[in-house]
């Protein structure tokens, strides 16, 4: 289903099977002439657990907006990626493609936990133009007790390339005796 799954870079530490909930892309989206913002998680209802439950901390959150039937997700390793065509605006069509970086004769590199999510925004509407912002949550955990044993922390980082600025957050996550880093980070790009 394109489930972001919790991860830890020890080895069997965690089975990574089951989801982080705080771990969702969410999308806003409006008509830039006027109109109310509809704020909702990418985040289709399982088909075969049809309980659903979430965290109470998450019933905030709009986990209503996308029912699944026009959102599909196709996996080929290295690559997957996942289309919402109309949800949850029925005009727009929203496309995250998925990589993890697979570098040939690199092992050691290409077994990082890492991946890529590049998002691909269609408007359909002919009527109207749309204001679609995207955010991406990641709780700085591994879905564990460790999560609430506190020792992590959280930094900004702005880095300038020619191509543009990369903005992200570098965590520092600690469990038993050891540190792992992760972070997330994010390019702009806007076209007309």
């Amino acid at each position: 289903r394109g489930d972001l799954l919790r991860w830890t870079v020890a080895p069997a530490a965690i089975p990574a099977t089951t989801t982080v909930n705080a771990n969702q892309f969410s999308v806003c989206v409006r008509n830039t002439d006027g109109g109310p913002r509809n704020a909702t998680v990418l985040h289709a209802p399982s088909k075969v657990n049809t309980e659903n439950k979430r965290p109470a901390i998450h019933n905030q959150w709009n986990f209503k907006g996308i029912s699944g039937d026009n959102s599909h997700y196709h996996g080929l390793f290295p690559r997957a990626w996942t289309v919402y065509d109309g949800e949850p605006d029925s005009e727009v069509v929203l496309t995250c493609h998925q990589v993890s970086p697979v570098i040939p004769h690199d092992y050691k590199t290409s077994s990082y936990p890492s991946s890529v999510f590049e998002w691909t925004i269609e408007n359909k509407s002919k009527d109207h133009d749309k204001e679609v912002s995207l955010m991406f949550s990641f709780q700085n955990g591994m879905g564990s007790g460790s999560d609430k044993n506190g020792g992590h922390s959280n930094k900004f980082f702005q880095e300038k390339h020619k191509k543009g600025n990369i903005s992200g957050i570098e965590m520092k996550h600690a469990w038993k005796h050891d540190i792992y880093p992760q972070g997330d980070a994010s390019k702009k790009t806007t076209y007309e």
